[in-house]
C-alpha cells in the first residue's frame, strides 16, 4: 500500500533525489510530491520538463513484491496511470518502455530506480504527469496535458487522491499484463535487428521483446533493439 506518508513541495530539485538523500529514514510507501521540479530526470539522464501545475512524485517500495521482477511494477504503474487517465475520459497507450502517449504525444514517463543502502535494496519509483500545462513550446508536436485534452483545469490533489485509490487496488498481476499489452505501441509491428526484420509478437513479463519472422524466433533485452525509428513514425 502506499500514500499513507505523502511529503509534498511546491519546488524542488528532484522528487527521486530527495527520496534517495532520506531513503534510510523513509518507510515502504512514503509519496514525495512536487507541483514544480528544477532538476527533474527520464531514462538514460534526459531531463524531464518540469513546469508548474503539472505532477511530480515518487513512491519508495521496500516490500519484495517487485525486487524479483521490476518490470512488474513497469507493468503495474503504466496500467494504472491509464486508468487515471481514464477518470478523466482520456485514453492513452503505452510507448514502450516508459512513457504514456495521448494521440501519439507523450502526457506520462516513468523512471524506476534500484537502490541498494546498507545492504538493503529498495525501488523508487519516480513518475511525471502533464497535468495543467498548456504551453510546451518547442514540444508541442510531443508533448500533451489532462488540460489540453480536456480543456479542464484539474485540481492536484483530487489527481494525487484518484492515483493513490487506482494503485492500492488489489488487481492481479496477469490482468494488469493482459491490460498492458491490449495498450501497448509495440505488438505487431516490424522492426529491423541485425540487418533482418522481424514483427513484435509480444513483451514478456520481465520486458523482453519477442520477435518472429519466416524463419526465426528471439526474444532479447529491451536495450539491445532501437526503436527511436519506430516511434518517429507514430
Amino acid at each position: 500500500m502506499i500514500g499513507y506518508k505523502i511529503i509534498k513541495f511546491d519546488i524542488i530539485d528532484s522528487t527521486n533525489n530527495y527520496m534517495k538523500k532520506h531513503i534510510s529514514s523513509l518507510e515502504h510507501g512514503t509519496m514525495v510530491i512536487a507541483n514544480e521540479q528544477t532538476n527533474g530526470r527520464g531514462r538514460f539522464g534526459n531531463t524531464w520538463i518540469s513546469e508548474p501545475g503539472n505532477l511530480f512524485l515518487s513512491i519508495l517500495i521496500k516490500s519484495q513484491e517487485f525486487k524479483d521482477n521490476i518490470f512488474d511494477l513497469h507493468i503495474k504503474t503504466s496500467v494504472v496511470i491509464l486508468k487515471l487517465l481514464q477518470v478523466y475520459n482520456i485514453s492513452a497507450k503505452i510507448k514502450y518502455p516508459n512513457d504514456i502517449l495521448v494521440h501519439n504525444k507523450k502526457i506520462s514517463g516513468i523512471l524506476v530506480e534500484k537502490i541498494i543502502y546498507e545492504s538493503e535494496t529498495s525501488i523508487i519509483l519516480g513518475i511525471g504527469i502533464n497535468v495543467n500545462q498548456v504551453d510546451f513550446c518547442d514540444l508541442k508536436y510531443k508533448a500533451t496535458s489532462i488540460k489540453i485534452e480536456t480543456n479542464k483545469f484539474v485540481d492536484l490533489d483530487h489527481l494525487v487522491t484518484d492515483f493513490i485509490t487506482i494503485f492500492n487496488q488489489k488487481t492481479s498481476i496477469d490482468n494488469l499484463y493482459k491490460e498492458y499489452l491490449d495498450h501497448s505501441l509495440l505488438l505487431d509491428k516490424i522492426v529491423e535487428y541485425k540487418n533482418k526484420k522481424y514483427i513484435i509478437k509480444t513483451i514478456k513479463k520481465d520486458g523482453q521483446i519477442v520477435l518472429k519472422n519466416k524463419e526465426e524466433t528471439l526474444v532479447i533485452d529491451y536495450d539491445r533493439l532501437s526503436l527511436s525509428h519506430l516511434y518517429a513514425n507514430l
